[in-house]
């Protein structure tokens, strides 16, 4: 029988696209999901029961190909780890926390701003070369956050600098994914990082005590599922093209939101948080490309 053919350059793209799609439509998912459930159950439990099917899929895996380490290079690398799922617990129950208290299309603006405060912190800690065109594209970030927020017109909600707090730390924990990858093979990085989620989300879960209502367990149940099968989606976007292609198609989350907030919830985003959304996006969009294009230039995997 003969071998199939590697799929072409567009193939390719189209695969990208349509698993990026598939993301997009989980997260939003994991969005309806956490409104509906309407802060009846603890928010730290959420991000205890993610973690823990992420081990559960993932560590066995990861264990039968022999990639946990073991030795000094681990012990060097364990602070790290730690400090990543911290960052990570902490971002997804700001996120949570933001999308219970706050419109589900502005929580889900405000927390995609992630590759904006990663460009600002891969050229301040990790000694990447930040062109002008980045710096314009950061500034041109921000610019939009403050459109989004008008901090002069209204007071700026808690919930609405919870979300901003989930993309810095997300941010942190790519900066910190990108300081590892030097050393360290990504399967070892997701492995040991999902690993520490869920045992930093173990210690409020046992505090808390709380066994969700049977009415509540299939939103909890659909978050855990739908949320692991984001990540897995972008994973697959991101192998199957440049991620400067898929990037872009991440800030879909904020149409799609929209659209089921509009449905679900009788809510609409107002036109400045619109115009801030298409600010951002072109930010975002610039330092995708700016990355392409570096990558191109140097020949280089990473920019």
């Amino acid at each position: 029988m003969a071998e199939p053919r590697p799929a072409s350059a567009p193939e390719r793209r189209l695969q990208a696209a349509l698993w990026m799609i598939l993301a997009v439509t989980l997260w939003t998912g994991v969005a309806i999901c956490v409104r509906m459930l309407e802060g009846r159950v603890p928010i730290s439990d959420l991000s205890f029961y993610r973690g823990l099917l992420s081990v559960a899929v993932m560590m066995p895996l990861i264990r039968r190909a022999g990639r946990m380490g073991h030795g000094g290079p681990l012990r060097k690398a364990m602070p790290w780890f730690i400090l990543r799922g911290v960052f990570i617990f902490t971002a997804q129950t700001c996120f949570y926390f933001a999308l219970t208290w706050m419109p589900m299309a502005e929580a889900t603006v405000l927390s995609g701003t992630t590759p904006i405060f990663l460009a600002l912190m891969a050229g301040m800690f990790l000694g990447e070369k930040v062109s002008a065109v980045r710096w314009v594209a950061i500034g041109l970030g921000f610019a939009g956050i403050v459109v989004i927020l008008r901090p002069g017109a209204e007071t700026i909600q808690i919930a609405a600098l919870t979300a901003l707090a989930s993309a810095v730390l997300f941010a942190s924990s790519s900066a910190i994914n990108k300081f590892l990858s030097r050393t360290e093979p990504a399967s070892r990085i997701v492995g040991w990082t999902n690993l520490m989620i869920a045992a930093v989300a173990a210690l409020p879960f046992v505090y808390n005590s709380y066994v969700p209502q049977w009415s509540d367990l299939p939103w909890v149940a659909a978050i855990t599922v739908l949320g692991t099968g984001a990540q897995y989606g972008l994973a697959r976007a991101i192998a199957a093209a440049d991620a400067s292609f898929s990037g872009p198609f991440d800030f879909l989350r904020m149409p799609f939101s929209a659209i089921a907030a509009l449905i679900l919830f009788a809510e609409w985003p107002d036109i400045w948080v619109w115009v801030g959304t298409g600010i951002v996006f072109a930010s975002i969009f610039g330092l995708t490309r700016d990355r392409a294009l570096f990558r191109h230039r140097t020949g280089t995997s990473s920019g």
